[in-house]
């Protein structure tokens, strides 16, 4: 499969903001997956997948395309665990 060019997706897909929000979707919803939270019911198989994810380099990837260092994401995952919380993010304009 060949990615499209810009000009036939449109540009907003291809904005650096919703590209970061998309991305921020996909690390809270990977998360929460993985601490039991994620949206839908979610199966055994679902949750190994998830954390298995977190601390790996495609995780670490993720991070990256949002501009967060992971090990400040992993602290923050550790710390929700505890205290059986959901991971939720604050997204100023």
């Amino acid at each position: 499969m060949s990615a499209l060019p810009a000009e036939m997706i449109g540009p907003e897909v291809t904005d650096p903001d919703r590209l970061r929000m998309m991305w921020l979707a996909v690390l809270v919803e990977g998360v929460n997956t993985a601490l039991g939270h994620g949206v839908g019911k979610i199966s055994v198989a679902q949750r190994v997948e998830a954390v298995s994810w977190i601390g790996s380099q495609d995780f670490d990837a993720v991070c990256g395309f949002i501009g967060i260092e992971p090990t400040v994401v992993l602290m923050q995952i550790e710390t929700l665990r505890e205290m059986g919380l959901p991971f939720e993010v604050e997204v100023w304009g």
